[in-house]
């Protein structure tokens, strides 16, 4: 005999509501056969609940299996089957969501993250420690350095200042071959607009020594 969906459902809607007021017909007798002093008991009352809703659940897994059963999964029209693929997705998607995934770490976990977090921290406070340590060894070096480069620098620009004053023959010589810090020596020790034409003079002067044979 075919059945028709609502028809199914509300049979097995029947069927489980008939089976819930049996069980809790049976609970009222369990109780009345207590005496007083057990029915006001906690313990007699949560065993009494535990059971009930064990059998509810019972009865709820059994219902989800008549439904689902492949008789009426045959019978089924296609808009039924996708209503019925709709509401178990839902089904599934409401239990994905119930576990949460973004939920807060529990307490043990939470405490071992702060651990490693205190020990990368820890880790790195070393290592920029001994960078900065590293660094400062060479401040002293670079000072002597910088001391050192800069009196031997100012001892080779005086020694060319007074080549340059005393022996302007000799300085052109080694300007030629230093062009760039012949300019620069010039500059620092202030060599006149006027007198360019005399060095001139000698720059020439110096050219003819060198093409005369000896």
């Amino acid at each position: 005999m075919y059945m028709s969906n609502k028809e199914r459902k509300e049979k097995i809607d029947a069927l489980h509501k008939q089976r819930v007021q049996q069980v809790e017909k049976q609970q009222a007798s369990l109780l009345a056969e207590r005496p007083l002093v057990d029915r006001t008991h906690f313990g007699t009352k949560a065993a009494a609940a535990q059971a009930f809703e064990q059998r509810l659940q019972e009865q709820q897994k059994r219902r989800e299996e008549i439904l689902n059963r492949p008789k009426f999964a045959q019978e089924e029209s296609k808009a039924q089957r996708q209503k019925r693929a709709q509401v178990a997705h839902r089904k599934r998607v409401k239990i994905f969501d119930g576990w949460n995934l973004w939920r807060e770490p529990e307490v043990a976990e939470a405490e071992q993250r702060r651990r490693i977090a205190r020990r990368l921290r820890r880790q790195l406070r070393v290592r920029l420690y001994k960078i900065r340590k590293n660094r400062a060894l060479l401040i002293p070096y670079l000072l002597i350095l910088v001391v050192f480069g800069t009196g031997w620098m100012v001892d080779t620009m005086n020694q060319l200042g007074r080549q340059l004053k005393e022996r302007p023959i000799v300085f052109m010589q080694w300007e030629e071959q230093h062009p760039i810090m012949g300019d620069v020596v010039r500059w620092i020790y202030q060599e006149r607009s006027n007198e360019k034409s005399k060095w001139h003079n000698m720059e020439s002067f110096v050219k003819k020594l060198k093409t005369v044979e000896p």
